[in-house]
């Protein structure tokens, strides 16, 4: 099987286990405690819907002039909400959970309508790409909602049906949509051999500065505002990794564009060093 035919397969269906395990951790409860004081929860949500797309799109405009697609790939990065990911870091490095999960579950849930709406206007109005990258905004929310909504629903009906099965079947479900994730990856690079690291070369220091700048605008907010220690580092890491499945999704699946898909790519593989880098920085500090 050819690597473009893995991707087309591995790609949806990545997405739609990392959001099925998404709806397999939410506890309704956990909602409950969060908005009885909701402080954390607004700052987060709005550093990930507002913050995070400004910041991606200046970046991309600073650090990628040369090259739209590339730019683009940025910005529907930082469009992405927050994935599973987020939430096993913030778990690993003792963090508020029950805010992660919140924050990328909401998310998750305006992403079918901020996405195709906020990458049309930066696509046209800011990069002038006229009509060589739009997103059909009906189709797309369609679609987006088919893959993240639908799964996100069944998880929370499975949890509820069998919670002792879908306890285990959690942590099962995160590391094969890590595994999945990585095949994805691997198979654009394989697939863009002879492009790819001049592409690396241009679009790197972007995707590192986004990521960098994003968990320390978001640490530095959250010190100011005297968040707790483990809702600063929730935050941080919430508004820094992206759903970079989504990402490749949105990128390679809808756009088609397989060179405005290695953003996504390299970041799917940056991302796991920056949040191991910035728990153990929260952690080290509070000792």
């Amino acid at each position: 099987m050819k690597s473009s035919e893995l991707i087309q397969i591995f790609l949806p269906f990545s997405v739609c286990l990392i959001m099925f395990g998404i709806g397999l951790s939410l506890d309704f409860s956990n909602f409950k405690k969060v908005f009885e004081k909701p402080k954390a929860f607004i700052m987060g949500l709005i550093l990930q819907n507002i913050m995070l797309p400004i910041l991606a799109t200046l970046i991309a405009l600073s650090g990628l002039p040369d090259s739209n697609t590339l730019a683009l790939g940025l910005v529907v990065l930082g469009l992405c909400p927050g994935g599973s990911t987020s939430n096993i870091f913030t778990y690993i490095f003792k963090g508020d959970v029950a805010l992660s999960i919140c924050l990328t579950c909401i998310s998750s849930l305006l992403s079918p309508i901020t996405i195709p709406f906020l990458f049309n206007f930066f696509s046209k109005h800011i990069f002038n790409s006229g009509q060589s990258y739009v997103l059909d905004i009906t189709k797309t929310s369609l679609i987006l909602v088919g893959f993240t909504i639908v799964p996100v629903i069944i998880g929370i009906l499975v949890k509820k049906a069998a919670p002792i099965f879908s306890k285990k079947l959690e942590k099962v479900m995160s590391k094969i949509s890590i595994i999945f994730l990585s095949i994805i990856i691997l198979g654009i690079f394989k697939q863009n051999s002879e492009n790819i690291l001049s592409f690396i070369k241009a679009s790197g220091p972007s995707i590192i500065a986004l990521n960098f700048a994003a968990i320390f605008i978001s640490y530095m907010i959250a010190k100011a505002m005297k968040m707790r220690s483990d809702q600063t580092l929730t935050i941080g890491l919430e508004v820094g990794i992206q759903n970079g499945a989504l990402a490749l999704f949105i990128t390679n699946g809808i756009l088609q564009s397989w060179e405005m898909s290695i953003v996504p790519g390299s970041y799917g593989i940056l991302m796991y060093i920056s949040g191991t880098a910035y728990g153990l920085f929260i952690r080290k500090g509070e000792k």
